[in-house]
């Protein structure tokens, strides 16, 4: 089922046939210009949601308050630190880590000896059998 939904440059919303009903009360958003947090005529709606979220944060655990505040911090990046950001603190012992146990290097070596050996052994079959 398609619904046809239309948004007027005036921030009118028309959904199907009606321009009324929850789905159109909950996408009715006017179109703006964008603003600055401290130019906003909503700021101190947002100041209060703040401070409501700040007593919260303080009945947490410290852990878990500095876990939330990291992921705030990560969300307020630009796009480009966020996509280099894993990479920042990347070093060559970091990537070579796994390879530091002793099952990490059998696991591959003994894959590649068995179909070395595969090989070896298909050819000198292969090589008998035309001597027949």
């Amino acid at each position: 089922m398609y619904t046809e939904i239309k948004i007027s440059m005036q921030g009118d919303l028309k959904i199907g046939n009606s321009s009324s009903g929850l789905l159109a009360s909950l996408l009715s958003m006017e179109v703006t210009q964008m603003v600055l947090l401290k130019d906003s005529s909503t700021k101190e709606v947002i100041r209060e949601q703040y401070e409501q979220l700040w007593s919260e944060l303080l009945i947490r655990d410290e852990e878990e308050a500095e876990l939330i505040l990291k992921k705030i911090e990560y969300e307020l990046l630009p796009t480009r630190e966020k996509i280099l950001r894993p990479f920042k603190n990347l070093t060559w012992e970091k990537t070579l880590s796994p390879f530091k146990t002793h099952l990490t290097w059998i696991i591959p070596l003994s894959v590649i000896s068995f179909l070395l050996l595969a090989y070896v052994l298909f050819i000198y079959i292969s090589l008998w059998i035309e001597d027949y």
